[in-house]
Order: C-alpha cells, then structure tokens, then sequence
C-alpha cells in the first residue's frame, strides 16, 4: 500500500478522504449524536470530528509517507507561521466579508422579516462580535480541511504543474468531496451553487497560501468565511430564513460574488498563477512525488 502511495499520491490522497469522511465518518455521526447531546457538547463537536478531519488525516498520512518527517516538520512550520504582511490578514477580511454581504443584500425581504427582532437597534454587537471570534476559532481548531486541500492536494499538483490548473482541480476535487452528504441529507440544490464556491475560493485560498507561505492564513480565511454563515444563522434567523428561502438562487449569488472576486486575484496576480510555482527554500516536499 505504501508504495501505491508514494507512486500515485494525488489518487491515494483522493481515495483516502472520501474513506476516512464517509465510509468512517458517516457511521460514526449516527453512532455518537445521542450521545454527544446526553454529555452537553457543543453540537456537532463530537458526531462530524471524523468528516471534518478527513482531510487533513488523508493528507498528512499522504504527506508522511511521501516526504516522512521533512513534509511533516514543513507542514507544522507553515501551520504556525503568522508573521506576514498585515495587508494578507486584511485580504482574508475582503475574501469572507464581501461576497457574503453582496449575496445578503440581493436577497428579497418580505416586511415581516424586515421588522422582526433580528434586525432589532438594540442587539449587543460586542456580544455578536465576541461570539464570532469563538466561533473562527473553533471551526479553525476542528474543521480541519485546508491541510488536505492546500497543503497535501495541491502540493502535490504543484510538484506537476503551475497554479491555475492546480486550483481548479482542488476545487473540483474539494467539491466532490461534499457531494455526497448533500445528496445524502436531500441537500441536491445547494450542492450544485457549492461547485462554484468551490472553484472560486480555491483560486482565492491557493492564492493566499502561495503569497504567505503560511497555511495558517487559509486555515482563518476558511474558518472565518464558515463561522460568518453559522453566526448569521444563529444570531439573525429572519435574515437567514429569507436566505434559505430564497435558494439555490441565494447560493448560487454568492458563487458568484466568489468567481467575481476570484477573476479579480487571477487578473492581478497572472504571474503568480500562470508562472512556475516558487516555494521557500527547503519548503517544496512533494518536488520528489513529481520524479
């Protein structure tokens, strides 16, 4: 098996996370939500560990046995590293932010929904606020999905070729991984706007990454892009009924605020994603997966 994977390690790492999310995730989410409610855990915390982590256990398995200790020491080093121009942290703020209001402010209001509590003058912003960074962090700390795809996935496409085509095949590949719990849980609809959401915050996420050199900043952009939608689920339910309400068109509104912003990176910074891809020295792990 071992030599399967350092032979074909882009198909290993495939096979691997739909293994690890569904043929062991998904029983394992039956088998314990009873039990995560009768402990008091947070929901979900303890029923979608498996799914969540399926990706970063598929790509560190992969990146083990592919570059044993240097691709592990690299990824833990890109992992932790923060010390990058502020203006990448700001980015990460205009990547969540701005295709999430624009998708937001096409949806239609009924008048009910636009006098109801959630929209309320007085609602305590500080506390809001104060929540959403719990929640960035918590879906930073247990999502668990960029160490698959950005690191593990597309260092290996990277070792094979320029960024572009890298990025869309994580994003193809990224949204297939999703598939089956939408049509699993009769979420069809959504799932196809999610093809386009894929695709788009590949290229911004790949782009990122490849800038920093810091995995740590795609870990934030992707957890904080989550915790916007769960917080505004849990704190302005009118508002997010009449989004509901208004799919796959709301969704497929923010594919496309994504792509829009995404053909933005791309006409900006061609050389990045057309030119050859230049890792730090010593950073490149999967250049001898490529041989």
């Amino acid at each position: 098996m071992f030599g399967f994977i350092r032979k074909r390690p882009i198909i290993s790492f495939t096979l691997l996370v739909f293994f690890i999310t569904y043929a062991i995730g998904l029983p394992w989410l039956f088998l314990t939500q009873e039990l995560e409610q009768s402990l008091g855990l947070r929901e979900e915390l303890l029923s979608l560990a498996w799914m969540r982590a399926g990706p970063t256990i598929a790509g560190l398995i992969v990146v083990a046995i592919v570059a044993g200790r240097m691709g592990l020491r690299t990824w833990l080093s890109q992992l932790l590293r923060w010390r990058v121009h502020p203006g990448y942290y700001l980015a990460i703020i205009l990547i969540v932010l701005l295709p999430f209001l624009a998708s937001i402010a096409v949806v239609p209001l009924s008048t009910p929904i636009a006098a109801s509590p959630d929209l309320a003058h007085g609602r305590d912003w500080a506390a809001i606020g104060w929540l959403y960074l719990q929640e960035i962090a918590y879906i930073t700390v247990t999502n668990g999905e960029e160490t698959g795809w950005r690191f593990a996935l597309l260092g290996l496409l990277l070792a094979r070729m320029r960024l572009f085509p890298a990025v869309l095949i994580v994003g193809v590949i990224w949204a297939a991984w999703h598939g089956p719990a939408f049509f699993l849980f009769d979420q069809a609809s959504v799932w196809f706007p999610l093809i386009g959401i894929c695709l788009g915050w590949s290229v911004l996420y790949g782009w990122l990454y490849l800038r920093t050199g810091s995995l740590l900043l795609p870990v934030l952009a992707h957890g904080a892009a989550n915790a916007t939608f769960y917080t505004f689920e849990r704190h302005f339910p009118g508002l997010s009924e009449a989004y509901d309400a208004y799919n796959p068109m709301a969704d497929w509104g923010f594919a496309a605020f994504g792509l829009a912003l995404a053909l933005v990176v791309l006409t900006l910074d061609r050389r990045l994603f057309f030119g050859p891809a230049s890792y730090r020295d010593g950073e490149h792990w999967a250049a001898g997966a490529a041989r």
